[in-house]
């Protein structure tokens, strides 16, 4: 029970760390398309970044801690986004705004240690991601401000813990999501051209397992030939159509002819064939615990939300935003 409580603090703290990002991503990826921004340069640039955009008791944002926000999430060197998405990206930080001054209202803050930690990491990842790192005099107020937001938002849904009574409730409720259909292991040989499939198939007609896994390894040209040509475990749907139907004719142990694709020609084997079944309760605890978990951290955070703009003074200036704001929804 306690190892159980232990993982909830730690998907609780993940989640919640993740949820105010998640509507910003998805309302970025599908920005492409026209820009909604205004194009803009030099003395116009300057007047649009330093006009208030949010108020929020006497706290003043303005377009310039807008663009700020964006490009902590987006990148300097981000391309131009629809007006739908900037719009979405807008609500987001607002959103922010309201959860950062309550932050701050109850003097909370992140410790040097945090902030460092941050940095480090920041750095650790830039040398194997597609980022940069950061460098002495950057302004890191944009993320810092978010981290702040993420622990609050962490301490605010920090009881939102499924009970026993809700999981097992999902589980009858939803049993249809852990029936496991028919399912099959599968290995290939894949060649580049037929001469030379129908060679390979010649050395290994009639032979066993170990002779395929020897043959696929050294002839193949797939990419799963190191491991003895062991493609994994699919279910009905999940390979072509064509090949599909070939693999789930086959016996156990049963290999098949050669058979022609966009990839090449390949050689099949079906390694085992699992049937259908159904995860256990136990089994599917933990995956039952973090869907419920993730709904009520939303529902928590999204009521609280609701409480902070029903009860502080604010006002927000769409007309003084560089592209046509679009509420949501419309």
């Amino acid at each position: 029970m306690k190892l159980a409580r232990k993982q909830d603090k730690i998907r609780l703290a993940v989640v919640s760390a993740s949820i105010l990002m998640i509507s910003t991503f998805a309302a970025a990826c599908q920005g492409g398309g026209e820009s909604g921004a205004r194009s803009s340069s030099g003395e116009e640039a300057g007047e649009s970044a330093a006009r208030a955009i949010l108020k929020i008791g006497n706290h003043v944002l303005t377009g310039g801690d807008f663009d700020k926000y964006v490009d902590s999430l987006l990148g300097r060197g981000k391309k131009a986004l629809s007006a739908s998405a900037m719009s979405r990206l807008f609500d987001d930080f607002v959103d922010e705004q309201f959860f950062l001054q309550a932050a701050r209202s109850q003097a909370m803050s992140l410790t040097t240690e945090e902030k460092q930690d941050f940095v480090d990491k920041w750095n650790r990842d830039a040398l194997s991601q597609d980022k940069e790192s950061f460098s002495p005099g950057d302004s890191l107020d944009s993320f810092f401000d978010k981290m702040l937001v993420e622990k609050y938002v962490t301490l605010l849904v920090k009881d939102a813990r499924p009970a026993d009574e809700e999981i097992a409730a999902y589980y009858r409720d939803h049993r249809t999501e852990f029936q496991e259909p028919e399912r099959v292991k599968v290995s290939q040989i894949l060649l580049a051209t037929e001469d030379r499939a129908l060679d390979v198939l010649g050395q290994i007609r009639d032979k066993g397992e170990e002779e395929f896994r020897a043959v696929a390894g050294k002839e193949s040209i797939g990419p799963e030939a190191a491991d003895g040509g062991r493609m994994g475990v699919f279910r009905a749907g999940q390979l072509p159509q064509d090949l599909g139907k070939v693999v789930f004719s086959l016996g156990e142990g049963e290999m098949s002819g050669i058979h022609r694709s966009e990839y090449g020609y390949h050689i099949f084997r079906l390694d085992q064939r699992l049937e259908a079944e159904e995860t256990p309760l136990d089994a599917a605890v933990p995956s039952i615990r973090l869907k419920i978990l993730e709904a009520k951290v939303i529902e928590s955070r999204d009521a609280y939300l609701r409480q902070l703009k029903e009860t502080m003074e604010w006002i927000i200036y769409t007309e003084n935003l560089p592209f046509a704001y679009l509420k949501e929804n419309s």
